[in-house]
């Protein structure tokens, strides 16, 4: 009596909280989308095949795959259906910067750019960008001001060099703390005239 001898090869299970499947011999990747993230996903499931058949090689491409996936998942639960953050305070953030930055260098009204928002952030960027452009008045006057105390300093003083720089980082430094008064100018040029460098503002 002949016997036959049948090899039968066995599989290793894929071990827990694997995102591998064997169909076949070829090995895929297999993760389900949460529901909150399928908008950016566009599927409720990621499956694709990995081309191999070596469960070694599956594994080390299933982590490169995991990196990816976890990324997306993360900018997916960051933002909403339109695109936009769905923190509060980021969304509103990054709708300013980007509508000014259409306005500065596509030079569109601010009106017009306001109406490729979602109409319920509409009025919320609308009162930031407009609180901005006051600070940005407020600042650009301020600059001016500052150009006319450095103007008048340099055209009063008779001192050197080195005085005159001294008086000057003094009137910068006022502004830059937010210090500055109508004495700063009569400060800085009695210490010139003395032959006293100023001390800063915020050490008087």
């Amino acid at each position: 009596m002949t016997q036959l001898s049948i090899a039968v090869t066995t599989r290793s299970p894929v071990r827990s909280g694997s995102h591998l499947k064997q169909i076949g011999d070829t090995w895929y990747y297999r993760r389900v989308v949460p529901p909150e993230a399928r908008h950016l996903f566009g599927k409720s499931e990621v499956k694709f095949s990995l081309s191999t058949t070596r469960r070694v090689e599956a594994e080390r491409l299933e982590k490169q795959h995991d990196v990816d996936f976890e990324k997306t998942l993360t900018n997916a639960r960051e933002s909403a259906a339109d695109g936009w953050p769905t923190d509060a305070e980021r969304r509103r953030e990054k709708m300013v910067d980007s509508l000014l930055y259409e306005h500065v260098t596509g030079d569109r009204p601010v009106a017009e750019l306001l109406q490729f928002l979602p109409e319920t952030d509409r009025s919320i960027v609308a009162d930031q960008i407009e609180r901005l452009s006051d600070i940005g008045k407020t600042r650009e006057a301020n600059l001016e001001s500052l150009f006319d105390d450095l103007d008048e300093m340099i055209l009063e003083t008779g001192q050197d060099w080195p005085f005159v720089r001294a008086g000057i980082l003094a009137v910068v430094r006022n502004y830059l703390d937010g210090l500055r008064s109508k004495h700063d100018l009569d400060f800085c040029l009695g210490a010139l005239a003395t032959g006293r460098p100023p001390t800063p503002a915020n050490s008087r």
